[in-house]
């Protein structure tokens, strides 16, 4: 299998010690570097800002600012950013409908994460150009504040 995410950084966002550790040890094993952790979403979108991830690893549920604003600044400000959102509500049918035409639902992670999902995600998001935004009739990424 071609493993375009090897060698590449990811930042990981998410407010669970025990998370960032099982999310460390998966991008690890994936051949991916993981360059910073963050606990909420100012404090990645700070991170993002002076790191420039190739990905970034976002929780939905966090303290301060949740993860879908945080995905929104980070599309917004660089709309070819790759973003995986992992988490306990990736595959619930509120969290689906709420985003469906917002966000590329691929990008999303279920928890409790396993190596062969990952994977699965990491090829589709490095397969992609725009990180996972859907793109509207110009073929630009949808941005939104």
């Amino acid at each position: 299998m071609d493993r375009p995410w090897q060698g590449k950084t990811v930042l990981i966002i998410e407010d669970s010690d025990l998370m960032i550790e099982e999310l460390t040890s998966i991008y690890r094993k994936s051949g991916m570097n993981v360059v910073g952790c963050a606990k909420n979403g100012i404090a990645g979108l700070e991170k993002a800002n002076n790191l420039n991830p190739d990905l970034v690893s976002l929780d939905i549920i966090m303290p301060v600012m949740d993860g879908i604003e945080c995905y929104r600044k980070l599309v917004a400000s660089k709309s070819d950013q790759k973003v995986l959102l992992v988490s306990a509500l990736a595959r619930e049918d509120r969290v689906v409908a709420a985003f469906e035409g917002e966000i590329d639902l691929d990008i999303f992670v279920e928890k409790p994460v396993s190596f062969s999902t990952m994977e699965d995600r990491l090829a589709y998001v490095f397969r992609t150009e725009d990180g996972g935004a859907i793109a509207e009739e110009s073929g630009d990424s949808v941005s939104t504040s």
